[in-house]
């Protein structure tokens, strides 16, 4: 019998498609992908964070503003003034190099409240440190011309000489009152630390070594200082924060606005105290714990602190600040609301130099406390145009803000060694100071420090033999290296600090047009992130090895511009030109007046031999026209 008609066989199945290995092509005119490679943004002039006029700047973004910094918020320039006092008509000061001018010092010291001494040229002779406690400023006629020489260093003036032990002791001379003494709570057993407590101008810095009987004098105070009062924590408390309040805010709630008035510039602070101890630490570094934070110290009450103008006032408990918030600001960390006031203001330090003898350098924690200028609880102060010679440690400004830092050059003699200092430019507790046009000889182990929770600090537009940007291990958060000339370059992110007092700094610390002669080494790897978290590398003179291979990394944001096309050059002053359009001010509001010498653009500086541009190819030669015979 036939058989049974069989069903149909299925048709067969469609070949599967195959996929394509990485990333879909982007189509044309499409955005780049979320994570670009390394030859994409190599071809772009501008960084993604910023574009070329603030046009990709986000307030809440990992690109803080730093356009504020610098001497009254870059909203008018440095003063011009008068000499209203005479070092040498007033006070008898000789300036011939020989004689002894320390009591004209002393006495100007002591007897002006403020204004204008003037330094005629002349070389003067001062064997004793001389401590300004009054907004004096001190014009000289030039440096090199007006020349302020200590053949001492406050070692011999102190005629200190270390302790074996860690018992308290004093010492007494030449006005300079020192305890030494080890502080309660010392949990870093490889360290001895010595309280250096001054009655004039140090008061409670920690000095920290590997070795008992080192120098008190490794980190201040200078053989010129000012020291003022605390202005923050003593200026009128005006109202406390009633709501917590994220980072790139302009609005929060607070509990009374009646003491407040728009226009009026009142400074935010918040301690890491009790239960915000931690919390504040994990805020600083954008939600990651900070896995090096081990030691007392680094867990110490900090504070952190910023200034911002009152914009609008919309109701009795809502204030609108000028500036987004540069970091959380918490209930739980005790946020208050202060009148904005400094210990002491508006002065400064111009036109001249500070010499010191051409000694041998002794070594690290070993100084003998040749250490230049000092500055301490201030704000709206300058320093302009001064040369520092033979330093220990050359410029330390702490626990102040609103200043500027220009011109500053530090000459080493040869004979000071290799390493020839501990500091060249020292910021501690400080909060937008502006460091420019600086210029570093020589080769310190810290050139540019940045310690204990210092933020929004700008350093820009300067050189060193061998730049040595520290960050220091002690919670410093979102300060800015811009438009530097690294020298060499092997010691960029050389940092110092104890190993357990954190990351060598918190979020968001920006380093942009940084170049070298020659390519410049990755940040160290510690564990499991690169020298802290949440970092912005823009622009640098950078090799390869060691740097992500794409934009986005857990703790980089990396964009190798070339140093030589990036745009802006100067991100500083990019940000304070293009303030009102960024932070979108009313063009009559007091934040809109910024100064000339700010919004100008940054002369352009060569690019280092390893960036140069080749030259375009020469147009190929055509073959020469052979002439004929005349007939």
């Amino acid at each position: 019998s036939p058989l049974p008609p069989q069903p149909p066989a299925p048709p067969p199945a469609p070949p599967r498609p195959k996929q394509p290995r990485g990333p879909p092509p982007s189509p044309r005119g499409a955005p780049p992908p979320r994570l670009p490679t390394l030859p994409l943004i190599t071809s772009r002039p501008t960084s993604l964070l910023f574009g070329s006029n603030g046009e990709s700047w986000s307030p809440a973004g990992r690109l803080l503003d730093y356009s504020y910094a610098g001497y009254r918020a870059g909203e008018t320039s440095i003063p011009s003034l008068p000499a209203t006092a005479n070092i040498q008509v007033n006070f008898g000061a000789k300036g011939d190099g020989v004689a002894d001018d320390t009591s004209a010092f002393l006495r100007a010291a002591s007897t002006l409240r403020s204004g204008v001494l003037y330094i005629p040229p002349g070389r003067y002779v001062i064997r004793q440190a001389i401590v300004f406690k009054r907004p004096v400023t001190l014009q000289g006629a030039g440096p090199g011309s007006s020349v302020l020489f200590f053949p001492d260093s406050l070692q011999t003036l102190s005629e200190l000489r270390a302790p074996n032990s860690t018992r308290s002791t004093t010492i007494a001379r030449s006005r300079v009152s020192v305890a030494l003494s080890k502080p309660a709570g010392l949990s870093n057993s490889s360290a001895t630390a010595l309280w250096v407590a001054s009655k004039d101008d140090m008061q409670g810095v920690p000095v920290w070594g590997p070795n008992r009987g080192f120098s008190p004098w490794s980190f201040g105070p200078g053989l010129i200082s000012f020291t003022g009062d605390d202005g923050v924590s003593g200026s009128p408390l005006l109202a406390a924060l009633l709501q917590d309040a994220r980072r790139g805010q302009s609005r929060i709630k607070v509990n009374t606005t009646q003491r407040i008035r728009v226009g009026q510039v009142v400074v935010l602070h918040m301690g890491n105290t009790g239960s915000c101890r931690d919390s504040l630490l994990i805020d600083l570094n954008n939600g990651v714990r900070d896995q090096y934070c081990r030691d007392d110290s680094c867990r110490e009450d900090h504070m952190y602190w910023f200034h911002s103008r009152v914009a609008e006032i919309p109701d009795a408990q809502t204030l609108v600040l000028e500036r987004p918030l540069p970091f959380n600001m918490t209930v739980r960390c005790r946020t208050k609301v202060h009148a904005a006031s400094a210990g002491m203001s508006e002065f400064g330090v111009e036109y001249l130099s500070l010499e010191m003898a051409p000694t041998p350098y002794p070594g690290h924690w070993r100084e003998r406390g040749y250490n230049g200028l000092t500055i301490r609880h201030a704000r709206d102060f300058w320093v302009r145009s001064v040369e520092l010679i033979n330093v220990d440690t050359g410029l330390d400004i702490a626990r102040s803000s609103g200043g500027t830092v220009t011109d500053v050059t530090i000459q080493q003699s040869p004979v000071r060694g290799q390493i020839s200092g501990h500091h060249g430019i020292s910021l501690t507790r400080t909060f937008e100071v502006l460091v420019t046009r600086f210029d570093i000889s020589g080769v310190f182990h810290h050139d540019l420090t940045l310690d204990w929770y210092s933020s929004l600090n700008v350093f820009s537009a300067g050189r060193a033999t061998d730049l040595s940007m520290d960050t220091h291990r002690s919670q410093t958060y979102a300060n800015l290296f811009t438009d530097l000339d690294a020298g060499r370059g092997t010691r960029a992110f050389v940092a110092g600090g104890g190993s357990g007092n954190g990351f060598h700094s918190t979020a968001f610390t920006t380093y942009w047009n940084i170049r070298a002669s020659q390519p410049i080494k990755a940040p160290p790897k510690e564990g499991a992130f690169f020298f802290g978290v949440y970092i912005n590398l823009i622009g640098l003179a950078a090799s390869t090895e060691g740097f992500p291979t794409s934009l986005v990394s857990p703790t980089y944001w990396y964009e190798p511009l070339v140093p030589a096309w990036i745009t802006p050059r100067n991100l500083h002053k990019a940000m304070t030109a293009t303030r009102v359009s960024r932070l979108k001010l009313s063009p009559k509001s007091p934040g809109a007046a910024i100064a000339a010498t700010s919004a100008q653009a940054t002369p352009p500086s060569p690019p280092s031999a390893w960036y140069k541009p080749r030259p375009p190819p020469a147009p190929p030669r055509s073959p020469p026209v052979k002439k004929r015979p005349a007939n």
